[in-house]
């Protein structure tokens, strides 16, 4: 079992194609050779009190499951949002956190207290529905330890039909210039979505 389909059940999420995904939305999101990815409904299963509802599209580091790598928990992923309301600051932080918890919970079946994990958000100066921010937390994966990863946010709307991205870096790499971050900006630059036919 590798560390991608342990993630998947550890944390009682369900996988689905892209293509059984809510509403037939596909997501396109490109990560360079050696990321991978998976695609859930949100809320996801390790995370049911989130109030979102949508689809989570994922691409993990190839260091994500090994503490040593320069990318140990490093992943970009974005939320696909039917509506054309965007999000208010307070509701990201919420249900960032909400997923957090849930997270950490799940995969250590309910060893990890999750009480005390602190989101910390801030706007991106001069940029509209931008944040930065840290999240001070125990990753339940590999090390069981104290962790703090750091966070880039943002939000845009679609078009036809109306919907929203809410698209998230995340890597305890805390110098938003190590190399790590610009393949998660890179890869997050590349987010669309595209609806198909449903087949009778």
């Amino acid at each position: 079992m590798n560390s991608v389909t342990r993630l998947t059940i550890l944390a009682l999420a369900v996988a689905v194609s892209a293509a059984q995904a809510e509403d037939n939305v596909i997501i396109t999101l490109k990560a360079p050779e050696g990321w991978s990815g998976e695609t859930l409904k949100l809320p996801p299963g390790f995370a049911r009190d989130m109030k979102l509802k949508g689809i989570e599209e994922i691409r993990f580091a190839p260091g994500m499951f090994k503490p040593d790598a320069e990318s140990f928990f490093s992943y970009a992923f974005v939320f696909w949002l039917p509506g054309d309301k965007p999000l208010e600051a307070d509701t990201i932080h919420s249900e960032v956190l909400t997923y957090y918890r849930g997270l950490a919970k799940a995969v250590s079946k309910g060893e990890i207290k999750t009480d005390d994990f602190k989101l910390q958000l801030k706007p991106v100066e001069k940029q509209e529905s931008e944040w930065v921010g840290t999240l001070e937390w125990i990753e339940p994966f590999r090390s069981r330890k104290a962790q703090t990863l750091r966070f880039e946010i943002s939000q845009r709307p679609l078009s036809e039909p109306d919907a929203r991205l809410l698209s998230i870096a995340v890597s305890p790499q805390q110098d938003g210039k190590h190399a790590v971050w610009k393949d998660l900006r890179t890869i997050l630059k590349t987010a669309s979505f595209a609806r198909v036919k449903a087949k009778n």
